[in-house]
């Protein structure tokens, strides 16, 4: 995770976003293709960038949950408007210029509203 902010950071930088990583003191140990897996943490980011247009900050909170890695990430964008919420999880959606339509790719994640 820290080559990942570290490849964005700039970018947050001239944004005002500021990344908060909170990460777990034992080790954590994720069985995965490396790259592949910075792509995702790398497509979560730049998401959560694009929809601070005010900056703020990004939290990632890395922990064990039993044998398990869990990963919270945390924007302080607008959020997705309600009309919206029902097409999460469906394959092939995304959110470009403020406008959600169908991509011919993409690849399903899973939100919750705390």
């Amino acid at each position: 995770m820290s080559d990942v902010i570290s490849l964005l950071d700039s970018q947050a930088h001239l944004l005002g976003i500021v990344f908060n990583l909170e990460v777990t003191e034992e080790p954590a140990f994720v069985y995965a293709e490396e790259n592949q897996l910075k792509q995702v943490f790398i497509n979560l980011l730049k998401n959560s960038m694009e929809a601070m247009s005010k900056g703020g900050t990004i939290t990632i909170h890395l922990f064990l949950e039993g044998e398990s890695v869990k990963i919270f990430i945390r924007d302080q964008g607008t959020g997705i408007p309600a009309e919206m919420l029902s097409k999460l999880g469906e394959p092939f959606f995304h959110k470009q210029r403020n406008r959600y339509r169908t991509r011919t790719y993409g690849q399903p994640a899973y939100y919750t509203e705390s």
